[in-house]
């Protein structure tokens, strides 16, 4: 691992802890941050996250993590000052905007780590956007079933869900992000092969 990227990692790393750290000392109560939802729901996000970071890093070797980590990072913490700032519930459509947003990034990310794997001559650029796509909803979805479960479970009431539909506009904004980047990749892989 090259000098700049093992301290992108830890960079990374510090900020990852720190962030976990404060959740964890809010949610017990030593500090004091009120939240429009609940302090477990993040934690559970942002470990999850940490943990499959750490995981493909140590798994797939050649990453830039100079133009991953920052964009993961980025969609933790406007998740966190979403929910710390009341956001949610004082911008008309934030939800909706950082599902997009974050989506976006996901499916970036996850074309960063793949990439010398899709959208080569040998594979089909269509297939590569299904698989961008599909490992993408995977995550989506499997939030989604943690925001129902922490419901449901733990705060016992609507909190984080809201309505019926807060699910249906969330998948569906975060289609619209991977599909965002998957044009955006094609186009930029067209252009290549033309040049």
């Amino acid at each position: 691992m090259r000098n700049r990227d093992r301290k992108m990692l830890w960079a990374f790393r510090i900020f990852m802890w720190g962030l976990i750290i404060y959740e964890f000392l809010n949610w017990i109560n030593i500090l004091d941050w009120k939240l429009n939802f609940s302090w477990h729901g993040l934690i559970i996000t942002d470990i999850a996250v940490w943990l499959i970071c750490e995981a493909v890093i140590s798994y797939k070797k050649g990453i830039n993590l100079i133009a991953v980590l920052p964009v993961v990072l980025l969609s933790v913490y406007l998740d966190v000052f979403w929910d710390m700032f009341h956001l949610y519930s004082k911008i008309h459509n934030y939800d909706k905007f950082l599902h997009f947003f974050i989506s976006s990034i996901v499916a970036y990310v996850i074309y960063e780590v793949l990439k010398d794997k899709l959208y080569k001559d040998h594979f089909w650029k269509i297939l590569s956007s299904v698989i961008i796509i599909s490992i993408t909803s995977t995550f989506w979805m499997l939030y989604e079933i943690e925001e129902y479960l922490e419901d449901a479970y733990i705060n016992k009431k609507l909190l984080r869900m809201w309505n019926s539909f807060d699910t249906w506009w969330d998948l569906l904004t975060d289609l619209l992000g991977w599909v965002l980047v998957v044009i955006v990749l094609l186009i930029i892989h067209r252009k290549k092969k033309k040049l």
